[in-house]
């Protein structure tokens, strides 16, 4: 028995060994990310958003603590900051999406548009974490603003 559990220490002290050596010569690769699995992330985020702004509005119109709707506004801005890396080129066409082909014949007129959704969502999170009233209701205003300007160009319903 003790014979046993010894090759069982020593095969597993070298195989962990192995990995270890593995490791350091070698970095993991990177993570394969399709365009269909990029405009599945679009389009989830882009239905959350609906509901966390909602959520949003809803609870600044019932004059809420800021801090009860914070965290959905959270969401809005990190989704607003990576807004434009689910619109890689790769997904131009993929089917079943409402992103305009614009989007990548005008690419700088839609980084444009992100950015002011970026900007927008970035005021309403930091006029929630101020408790400013009226910078809230601005942000809100330039929240929807910039949706809607976006869609209004790059969405093709």
């Amino acid at each position: 028995m003790r014979m046993s559990a010894a090759v069982l220490a020593l095969s597993c002290a070298a195989a962990l060994g192995a990995c270890a050596v593995n490791f350091e010569d070698h970095a993991p690769p990177a993570p394969a990310i399709d365009a269909q699995g990029l405009v599945d992330a679009r389009q989830g985020g882009m239905a959350m958003s609906v509901g966390a702004l909602g959520a949003v509005s809803a609870g600044y119109d019932k004059k809420a603590a800021p801090r009860s709707y914070r965290l959905p506004a959270e969401g809005l801005a990190k989704f607003a900051r990576s807004l434009s890396a689910l619109f890689d080129g790769r997904t131009a066409g993929v089917p079943g999406t409402e992103a305009s082909p614009a989007i990548w014949s005008d690419a700088t007129g839609f980084a444009a548009r992100t950015a002011q959704y970026r900007d927008a969502t970035g005021a309403l999170l930091a006029a929630i974490d101020a408790g400013d009233d009226a910078g809230i209701a601005a942000a809100l205003a330039s929240t929807k603003a910039a949706c809607k300007a976006c869609h209004d160009t790059y969405r093709t319903q």
